[in-house]
Formats: structure tokens, C-alpha cells, sequence
């Protein structure tokens, strides 16, 4: 309170305290508790919001009273961009042509860094061409082999029954097959033989060849077509002939084995045209005057000279011997003087 005081002079004070005060409001104060955790966000990814509360909490006797504080903060959480599905693909070609198949298409997850995996399915399939198909029949009977030996071909056939006429499908595969059959040899002629030489050289022979049939240990056992052997006419021309031998020629040597020679020719058709000559040899020869000539002996040693000076004379002689029935004359002289 405020003295108010007269505007006289020495006057005292006014009696007692300007201020009294007493206590009030003696009941405990209201208290936070700790902050909670952080709520979960409220988005997994693309921006959410998370929060974390308080509270007030007041003296059991005391009046309300608010805490002038706040109970309640949030924050931005998961900022990060979400994974995303690209597009869906075309469908896959379906499975089979008809007869019910399947066919698919997928989508691919997007992924940020550290980010799980797009809410949803990456595959999707579903039935397709579920028509009926065609079939084929039962295959024909295998024709008959072109051949009966040495590889031939057979065939067989089917057809394709369509489920209706203006089905565009066709049955898959051939509608005819083909195979070998009869492989087994057939039989075969060797190779001619050369000619035989003519039994003749001249004046008509005969000259022959030949071949064989080879017939498989299996399959067809019939003989081979044609000939094994053929002859034929040859050296039909007239042959030449030799004229008679002439007389022996005189002996080349008198005595100690010499030869002599006779010879004849060969006289060819007037026609001119034989390829062949006379058969033998058109000279002969011998051996003749076999016997030994009569020969020398080697000359004996000189004799003594007839005078020791003024000149003399030695001497040397030889003797020829001669076969009994040979000719008993040397050439040369029986007697040297020197």
C-alpha cells in the first residue's frame, strides 16, 4: 500500500508496512514425462510423417493445471523415392498352337538405393489358343522299293484332319517320308580281262578275254546278265616266209677255231600289210677249223760266240710242233744268227 502524506511539514510516516505477503499456491507443480519413441512412419518411402508424445502429468490434490509446454512433435520420414513396376511387356508367343498353351508377360521392379521391393506381382500368365488341334492320320503302308538290290526308296504317306474348315492351323512335320531299302549288292560283272595274245601271228587266230560275275553272300542270288567270256578273230593277214639257206661262207681261220655264216630272208605278203616278221633268225652262224695250228717253241739260249774278237758269231733255235693230222709248217724261221 502507498502512505499518502499531507502537505504539512514534520509529519510522521504512516503507521505500519507498505507490503504484506503470505504464501499461495503451495500444491506441487504439474511435471512432463520423458518423450516417447518415434512413432512408425507413416509412409514406407515417397515422404511420411512420424511423431512422439508426452505428457502432463498433475499432483493427485492439485487443481488442473496446464504444463505450458508441448505435448506433441513430428518430423518428415522416408524421403526416399519408392521402387516402381516399369510397364508390363507384349504377351510371350503362347505355348502351343492350339490345344490350350499359356502365355505370359512380365514387369520389372524399379529400385532406388536400399529400398525393398515393389507391392505386387512381376508375372502375370493366362490361357491362350485353347482351340483344338489338327491330327494327323495313321501313316500309309511303306511303298514298294524302287530296286531289288543295290539301294532303292520306299514311301509312306499321312494326311492332316483339320478340327474345321476354316482353321488356319496345319499339322507339324511331314506328310511323307522316304527311306532306303534293299541295300544288299546286286550282282556284278568284274572288269574284261586284257586280250589273250593271238594263237596266231598270221593267217587267222584267235584271241579271247574274260569276266566273272560276283554274286552277294546275301540278298539276291540271281546270276549276272551278258557274257563271261568273248573271242575274237585276229592276225588275219597272210604270213611271210623265209627262202632257203644260202651255202656256208669259207671258215674265217685255217686252223685254231674260226666261223663261217649262212643266211636266208624273210619274204613278205604281196598284200604288204602284216605288221609281223618272219618267226627265227635270218643268219646262222658256226664254229669251224677247230683243230690246233701248228706253234713255235720259245727260243732256246744263245750259243757261245764263235771268236773272243775281231768278230764272230752265236746262234739260237726253236722248233714247231704241230697237231698229228695238222699242217706240220711254222711261219717263220726254225734258225737266228747274230
Amino acid at each position: 500500500r502507498d502512505c499518502i502524506l499531507p502537505d504539512v511539514r514534520n509529519v510522521q510516516q504512516c503507521p505500519g508496512p507498505d507490503k504484506i505477503s503470505e504464501e499461495c499456491n503451495e500444491d506441487p507443480c504439474p511435471s512432463l514425462t520423458e518423450w516417447s519413441d518415434w512413432s512408425e512412419c507413416s509412409l514406407t518411402c515417397g515422404g511420411g510423417t512420424r511423431s512422439k508424445r508426452r505428457e502432463c502429468v498433475y499432483p493427485r490434490n492439485s487443481v488442473k493445471n496446464d504444463c505450458l509446454e508441448r505435448l506433441e512433435i513430428s518430423e518428415s520420414c522416408n524421403q526416399q523415392v519408392c521402387p516402381a513396376f516399369t510397364e508390363w511387356t507384349d504377351w510371350t508367343e503362347c505355348t502351343k498352337t492350339c490345344g490350350g498353351g499359356v502365355r505370359k508377360k512380365v514387369r520389372e521392379c524399379v529400385l532406388p538405393k536400399s529400398v525393398g521391393g515393389c507391392l505386387g506381382d512381376s508375372e502375370y500368365e493366362e490361357a491362350c489358343n485353347e482351340q483344338s488341334c489338327p491330327v494327323w492320320t495313321d501313316w500309309t503302308e511303306w511303298t514298294e522299293c524302287t530296286k531289288s538290290c543295290d539301294g532303292g526308296t520306299q514311301r509312306r504317306e499321312r494326311k492332316c484332319v483339320l478340327p474345321n474348315e476354316k482353321s488356319a492351323l496345319f499339322c507339324p512335320g511331314p506328310d511323307n517320308e522316304e527311306r532306303k531299302c534293299n541295300l544288299n549288292r546286286c550282282p556284278t560283272w568284274t572288269s574284261w580281262t586284257e586280250w589273250t595274245p593271238c594263237t596266231k601271228t598270221c593267217n587267222s587266230g584267235m584271241k579271247t578275254k574274260l569276266r566273272e560275275c560276283i554274286i552277294p553272300k546275301y540278298g539276291n542270288q540271281s546270276l549276272c546278265e551278258g557274257e563271261s567270256l568273248r573271242n575274237e578273230v585276229c592276225n588275219t593277214e597272210e604270213c611271210p616266209s623265209w627262202t632257203e639257206w644260202t651255202d656256208w661262207t669259207p671258215c674265217t681261220k685255217t686252223c685254231g677255231g674260226g666261223s663261217r655264216t649262212k643266211v636266208r630272208e624273210c619274204v613278205l605278203p604281196k598284200s604288204g600289210t602284216s605288221e609281223t616278221l618272219c618267226v627265227g633268225e635270218k643268219e646262222a652262224t658256226e664254229e669251224c677249223n677247230l683243230d690246233t695250228c701248228p706253234d713255235w717253241t720259245d727260243w732256246t739260249e744263245w750259243t757261245p760266240c764263235t771268236e773272243t774278237c775281231g768278230g764272230g758269231n752265236k746262234k739260237r733255235t726253236r722248233e714247231c710242233i704241230t697237231q698229228r693230222n695238222g699242217d706240220s709248217s711254222c711261219e717263220g724261221e726254225r734258225e737266228e744268227v747274230a
